[in-house]
């Protein structure tokens, strides 16, 4: 499976040009076309599940059903292929905050893992290891909405508008909590070393 660090977005017009072809032909009923897709969207949509839901068996069974069910919505995908990442995270997003009430576990109390804890960064690497142990620690302090949106942004690299489209929320509005969570992310860090 993938981690957070592990999904790269590209933006290049060859991506949109293939995930465009993808979609298209899912929808003519090209199964070896519906394979790739899901193999093309799993790594994100893990991602973002694991994010919101912590543990990595949890995390595989989001990423199942969310997939499971853009198999299913897909023919009701009028959409342009540019804003599919951001209706199948919206999927993935709402299956796993479903997961979690059926389990009855507020999210900021979630079982976090030793992998997590690891893999729950953004990929630098300049950072020094340490460095990451002490980025996750505070990343892991955010309040869940505040983490949801830090992943979205820094690990998915989406734009304020998607964001606040996954979440309910205006462009604005993701910026400023992207400002709040960033710079308690900073203050947690610098109280940890003062120097």
């Amino acid at each position: 499976m993938a981690h957070v660090m592990d999904i790269p977005r590209s933006t290049s017009s060859t991506h949109d040009a293939k995930l465009r072809t993808l979609i298209a032909a899912a929808l003519r009923g090209d199964e070896p076309a519906l394979e790739a897709l899901i193999e093309r969207m799993q790594p994100r949509v893990y991602a973002l599940a694991r994010a919101i839901v912590r543990r990595p068996d949890w995390a595989e069974d989001v990423t199942q059903d969310a997939l499971m069910r853009m198999v299913q919505k897909l023919p009701e995908f009028a959409h342009s292929a540019d804003v599919f990442d951001t209706w199948l995270l919206c999927i993935a997003r709402n299956t796993g905050l479903s997961l979690l009430r059926k389990h009855r576990v507020r999210e900021e109390y979630a079982p976090r893992d030793e992998e997590t804890q690891a893999t729950a960064l953004p990929s630098d690497a300049l950072i020094a290891q340490e460095d990451l142990g002490r980025i996750a620690a505070a990343l892991d302090r955010l309040p869940p909405d505040l983490r949801e949106i830090i992943v979205l942004r820094f690990f998915h690299h989406l734009e304020c508008g998607e964001i606040g489209r996954i979440v309910g929320q205006r462009a604005g509005t993701v910026r400023s909590r992207i400002f709040r969570a960033v710079h308690a992310i900073r203050a947690v860090l610098t109280e940890e070393d003062p120097s």
